[in-house]
């Protein structure tokens, strides 16, 4: 209702002050708190005592909401704000640096300030939103309209209180956005925009040429000198006292950040809100969950260090090859934030299992962290030992130093002695993944070395590969050659340009045609020719499987028109007709590698022997597949 009376106000909660209150009662003070001090109630020392206990419990019990639809409201305002600089988008915001404690908007815009040569975004808050969702709304029936929806009480008086106080608050219905497409909720949100940001920036560009800002005379000259200008606009006004209030706080000693007001835990919220985007996949979520990185990026150098955070985000990026490949500037900015939380003092609060998981996020991302996978490695063997760790941590942590390149001899050593060791006693089941892992990461960091032969030996005498799928068998035969034919073997990941391609079996050529593809990085015709060369041989076998890989990657490169070459469709012709060639059924994954491929270069050639290889489908694994 708004019935605004101080003696009536002053009664009932001075009332309340002596009664046991519950949290949901102080909830509810703690909203008239912020009612009465947009009417300018001055409470006495008994009311403001119990508005500070109000103020405690709502920053307490303060939470934040997961919602689709403020995410796609908030990418909209990313969006429309651009590149610029002045500005920053900050989702979930506590206003309690501001004097309102427990109360969150759901999006706000803050202006940039810049001390000493050094930019960052303090309590210059120029734009609410809040994006009013079915639960802000409660269902009304009149007599001549019928049944329709309101904003609730509770959201109303907020909402009111706020615009009061002269914070500029604009509301986006759910009922309205719903009824829009795409581009119309974008020109919806920039419209919002231009309407609130354009006069507050000229009103900015006039307090800058009157050296408001850098100037500290006294506070009430300040505001006086503002008076003229802000005299035609009662918002302009408001924001000129606001932002006294701002350059009244700069002072040497007090510097809030904006990370410091955001509520606890407020990270792990939108970590949960990036894990969602990444799951659900689709154009939206996805540019959500970028705007996720970047607001992690903001925020995380000024919050408490934490690994499990660092570890469970590097581990969901991991596992989101496509949005690392197409957001790969706002990943690399949130991977240099956590770089720096891997040290000797954190990694030494972690055991085996979730160093191996780092190690593997770490490889699986492609980061160049050689001195971090280093440290990783020296914990597991120094501190822990490679002994009391699981198999499968074991070959994580072989696998992040294998593609980092920051192994040594010693880490080598101790890794195929535990290896053969395990093999020996078979003290514990060792999963097929983790054996072809171990053996392929040992055979990049191959240097020589007597134990790793040793392993080799053992390995082909003691393990039953029966239970290895195609592609694994392929890995680990891939794995036996490196390490037979010597440790000059091109590492994971080398540029194929330093290698002699004339020089180079099929498995390595398929690693390195595997690489430029996951880079896209065009192949040099030398080793497009030397494949070719190399499949030509009449008198040679070739595992399915790796045929299988090498298409996968040549369709790749031929499906990006920067990598495409005339020379690559000569290759996939060559490759089908290899594996027409096959004298066994395909395997279900095989033949759908191929046909893959084809697709990125349908020539007529390609589309006789693609129709010829669906006449070789084990026709017994296909009543039985999976629907993948």
């Amino acid at each position: 209702l708004d019935v605004f009376d101080r003696r009536v106000l002053e009664v009932l909660l001075s009332a309340a002050a002596t009664a046991e209150l519950d949290s949901v009662a102080l909830q509810k003070i703690n909203q008239v708190s912020l009612w009465s001090a947009s009417h300018g109630f001055d409470p006495s020392p008994m009311v403001a005592g119990l508005f500070r206990r109000a103020a405690e419990s709502a920053r307490s019990e303060a939470t934040v909401v997961d919602s689709a639809f403020q995410d796609q409201v908030t990418e909209c305002l990313r969006r429309a704000m651009g590149n610029n600089d002045d500005y920053r988008v900050v989702p979930e915001l506590d206003l309690a640096h501001l004097g309102c404690p427990g109360v969150i908007v759901d999006l706000a815009v803050v202006h940039r300030e810049v001390a000493n040569g050094l930019a960052s975004y303090q309590q210059q808050l120029v734009l609410i939103i809040e994006a009013d969702g079915p639960s802000h709304y409660v269902r009304t029936i009149g007599e001549e309209s019928g049944t329709s929806h309101t904003l609730c009480g509770k959201a109303l008086m907020r909402r009111n209180s706020l615009r009061r106080l002269g914070y500029p608050v604009e509301e986006i219905s759910f009922t309205h956005w719903k009824r829009l497409d795409r581009n119309s909720r974008q020109e919806y949100v920039e419209s919002i925009v231009k309407a609130r940001l354009l006069p507050q920036e000229k009103f900015l560009q006039s307090m800058q040429q009157q050296k408001f800002l850098p100037v500290a005379s006294s506070p009430s000259s300040m505001l006086l000198s503002l008076v003229p200008s802000a005299s035609s606009s009662r918002n302009a006004l408001l924001s000129a006292m606001r932002l006294l209030s701002t350059a009244v706080a700069r002072q040497p000693n007090y510097r809030p950040s904006m990370a410091a007001d955001l509520p606890r835990g407020y990270e792990y919220t939108i970590q949960k809100k990036l894990v969602k985007s990444l799951r659900r996949g689709g154009d939206e979520s996805l540019l959500s969950a970028r705007g996720f990185c970047r607001h992690l990026t903001e925020i995380l150098p000024e919050r408490p260090p934490n690994i499990r955070l660092v570890r469970e985000l590097l581990g969901e990026l991991a596992h989101s090859p496509e949005f690392v490949k197409a957001n790969r500037d706002a990943v690399d900015g949130l991977c240099a934030v956590l770089r720096g939380r891997i040290d000797e003092d954190s990694l030494s609060r972690i055991q085996g299992r979730a160093l191996g998981e780092i190690a593997q996020s770490i490889g699986r991302l492609e980061l160049p962290w050689t001195a971090e996978v280093t440290l990783i490695a020296r914990h597991c063997q120094d501190r822990l030992g490679l002994e009391s760790m699981p198999a499968a941590a074991v070959a994580n942590v072989a696998y992040g130093v294998a593609k980092c390149g920051g192994a040594d001899a010693g880490f080598v050593e101790a890794l195929a002695s535990d290896w053969l060791r395990r093999i020996r006693t078979a003290s514990e089941p060792i999963q097929p993944v983790s054996h072809t892992v171990a053996m392929r990461s040992l055979s990049y960091m191959f240097d020589g070395q007597p134990c790793v032969v040793g392993l080799l030996q053992e390995f082909t005498r003691r393990v039953d590969i029966s239970a290895f799928n195609d592609h694994q068998k392929s890995q680990i035969v891939g794995a036996q050659t490196r390490i037979l034919r010597g440790p000059n073997t091109p590492q994971a990941g080398a540029d194929i340009g330093h290698a002699d391609a004339t020089k180079l079996g099929l498995v390595d050529l398929a690693t390195l045609v595997t690489a430029h593809a996951r880079r896209q990085k065009a192949l040099p015709e030398a080793v497009i020719t030397r494949i070719i060369s190399l499949l030509e041989d009449q008198d040679q076998d070739f595992d399915r499987q790796l045929l299988a890989n090498l298409s996968r990657a040549v369709g790749s490169l031929l499906g990006s028109h920067s990598t495409a070459s005339r020379g690559l469709d000569h290759l996939l012709e060559v490759l089908n007709n290899t594996v027409v060639k096959c004298p066994q059924p395909l395997p279900l994954p095989v033949l759908g590698s191929i046909l893959w491929a084809s697709l990125a270069s349908p020539s007529p050639k390609v589309k006789r022997l693609a129709s010829v290889l669906l006449t070789r489908v084990d026709r017994d694994a296909l009543s039985t597949a999976r629907p993948q």
